[in-house]
């Protein structure tokens, strides 16, 4: 037992700053020893790139969205926004700038690559579940399945809302039609 104890001693101070006084006997041992320290070296030098980079990582964002809304903050007071109605909008906007959102299909740049017919088939399976729904496209798709795929994909596209965003306002002119999905 004092061997295997002794032997995973000597094993954590390689890889740690601790030191113990078993020393290499012979060659073969030192170069052993040598090729475990550069080890430790290397693996916790890699951890904590890695976590330095995580954090520093966290910090940028963090310290993006504040800069945001320091901006939003004097802008508000600047313009004499009253307390309520500034609050409010903090509240908006906060919330806007730390949710994430899906990412869309416009949102991929690697999407304009894509020929018609194949952006055309992308767009289909994407939206076929929710569209179909519908009586009048699915018998449209039934009729004629190419020229369906062809108005959908001149016709949809995709967006995202959060809860508390007004879509249609009182008098105003409808210009899209939306369908929802929770």
């Amino acid at each position: 037992l004092f061997q295997y104890t002794t032997a995973y001693h000597w094993a954590l101070t390689q890889m740690t700053p601790g030191s113990m006084q078993v020393v290499p006997r012979n060659s073969a041992e030192r170069i052993f020893n040598i090729l475990s320290l550069i080890f430790g070296m290397l693996f916790f030098s890699g951890l904590v790139s890695s976590l330095s980079a995580s954090i520093m990582g966290v910090r940028m964002r963090s310290s993006e969205t504040n800069a945001k809304m320091a901006e939003l903050r004097r802008f508000l007071r600047q313009s004499g926004i009253g307390s309520s109605l500034s609050l409010s909008v903090q509240k908006h906007v906060h919330e806007r700038l730390t949710t994430s959102k899906p990412l869309l299909f416009t949102d991929v740049s690697a999407m304009e690559v894509l020929s018609q017919s194949m952006r055309a088939e992308l767009i289909f399976q994407l939206c076929h579940p929710h569209i179909l729904k519908h009586g009048l496209f699915h018998s449209f798709q039934i009729l004629d399945k190419d020229k369906f795929k062809e108005v959908l994909e001149g016709c949809i596209d995709f967006c995202f809302f959060n809860g508390s965003d007004v879509l249609f306002r009182p008098g105003e002119l409808a210009t899209h039609a939306l369908r929802g999905e929770w």
